[in-house]
């Protein structure tokens, strides 16, 4: 695993082994938005097209329009470097996980399914191959 960033609002790994980028929000505050494009960027560049997403936003509050705003930019960068599928880990408070799916619901364009465990979330990414375009 290679660690791209680690901030006080999230940290971004990628597995190039499995193709996927691993991002935690840690719920400390927004990041800051062009850092945060450029932390995908980079992850980006270290995986191939087809590659899986495992985003864990239980520790994450915040879904307000900026971060609305952000979460797009960067989702439209990944699709254009070449996303399958992402999995996402939600907290288990049912209204929370509402909240979460509202709002990327109208933003993420890819396969996506919401989780909130870890393990099933890497088996449900693990059914796919590891596919490089």
């Amino acid at each position: 695993m290679q660690e791209i960033a680690n901030t006080p609002a999230h940290t971004l790994a990628v597995d190039p082994t499995k193709n996927r980028i691993y991002c935690t929000m840690t719920g400390n505050g927004l990041p800051e938005p062009s850092a945060f494009i450029q932390d995908w960027k980079k992850a980006t560049r270290l995986v191939a097209k087809g590659f899986t997403v495992l985003v864990d936003v239980t520790r994450f509050r915040i879904t307000s329009l900026k971060w609305m705003e952000i979460a797009t930019k960067t989702q439209v960068m990944l699709l254009e470097a070449g996303l399958a599928r992402t999995a996402e880990i939600v907290p288990e408070e049912v209204f929370l996980t509402l909240q979460f799916n509202r709002i990327l619901d109208g933003c993420w364009l890819e396969e996506k399914k919401m989780f909130t465990n870890r393990t099933e979330a890497e088996a449900w990414l693990d059914r796919i191959p590891v596919v490089k375009w």
